[in-house]
């Protein structure tokens, strides 16, 4: 389990506003951190803005993984009143910030406060011998932000084998944390945290995997075919032989092209064995040259799959209703 050496985007300085040029000019400025570069976009209330004439968007490296983001609008008007966002994105996380662009009051300073940002991204830490799985992050916010959990873009409430806590630290700084209790496989996903409040909004992620390093990882063995299948003939029917190692027990399932055969009438499937070691076998009575063409013989188990693959030919002889069979081919 754990995420990437990347930086999901955080504001490291708020939305500010600055008017050049006598008023004529309006700059809005932020910096934030990310790695890799994110994608800007700015919106006025929900309507995308884009570059034209009067609107210049520029991200300026301002060293490290840090980015100066700024917008200028020019000839400004009391169109332009309203709701400004900017958001920006990478593969770790979206962030998003406002501000309030307001002629009507010309006097009235911009709400004080912070924006919500994660100064520590998400980790994870097991707890109770692994039953129990903690995501925690820390961030800062003023006023308190507003804490949600999605996983696999579904939302997690609080409550049951779910518990969500926001304890609030000194100079404006939250620990937050995702607890789940009976942690299984099932769990695996995308987890995201988002934290809004009056002055913007900010997500991060995190992947629980279940992998070779995980505690909890089913125990045995994937299937895995140890002999190459044969076929032999026998009297008036033709057998398909193999060998499979797995544990636990696999299922099998014989195939000829596509088709899965089922056992029953010309065909008999038999599986023997123990101690992890299987001989598979399938016959067919009565074969004739419809009979010719590609099986497969398929072996899973909770931990994996394997396919061996054999195909029959059948060459005419002297005698009617007579055929010989040729392996030609293995995988």
């Amino acid at each position: 389990m754990g995420v990437g050496d990347d930086i999901a985007p955080r504001f490291t300085q708020k939305p500010v506003l600055k008017q050049e040029d006598n008023g004529k000019l309006l700059v809005f400025q932020c910096t934030l951190e990310a790695a890799p570069k994110p994608d800007i976009k700015w919106f006025q209330g929900t309507t995308p803005l884009s570059q034209s004439d009067r609107i210049k968007m520029r991200v300026e490296p301002a060293g490290g993984n840090n980015y100066n983001v700024m917008m200028d609008i020019k000839g400004v008007t009391q169109a332009d009143a309203g709701t400004y966002k900017v958001v920006a994105k990478n593969k770790l996380g979206e962030v998003s910030a406002s501000i309030n662009l307001n002629f009507s009051a010309p006097g009235q300073k911009q709400q004080d406060g912070i924006a919500p940002n994660f100064t520590q991204k998400p980790s994870t830490r097991q707890a109770d011998n692994g039953k129990k799985l903690l995501f925690e992050c820390q961030l800062t916010a003023d006023p308190v932000p507003q804490i949600s959990w999605f996983r696999d873009d579904q939302q997690i409430k609080d409550g049951g084998r779910f518990k969500i806590q926001t304890d609030p630290k000194a100079n404006n700084n939250f620990f937050i944390v995702l607890e789940i209790n009976g942690v299984s496989a099932q769990d695996a996903g995308n987890y995201r945290v988002t934290a809004k409040n009056a002055l913007g909004e900010s997500n991060a992620t995190i992947r629980l995997n279940f992998d070779s390093e995980d505690k909890g990882k089913p125990q045995g063995t994937r299937p895995s075919f140890t002999t190459k299948p044969a076929i032999k003939q026998v009297g008036g029917k033709i057998i398909f032989d193999c060998k499979v190692t797995a544990d636990p027990k696999p299922t099998i399932t014989w195939m000829k092209g596509t088709q899965a055969l089922k056992d029953g009438g010309r065909y008999k499937m038999i599986q023997t064995g123990d101690k992890n070691n299987y001989d598979v076998s399938m016959e067919i009575d009565k074969p004739g040259k419809d009979d010719g063409g590609e099986y497969k013989c398929l072996a899973k188990n909770s931990l994996g799959d394997s396919t061996a693959t054999i195909t029959l030919n059948f060459e005419a002889k002297d005698k009617p209703g007579k055929g010989s069979f040729i392996l030609t081919s293995f995988k």
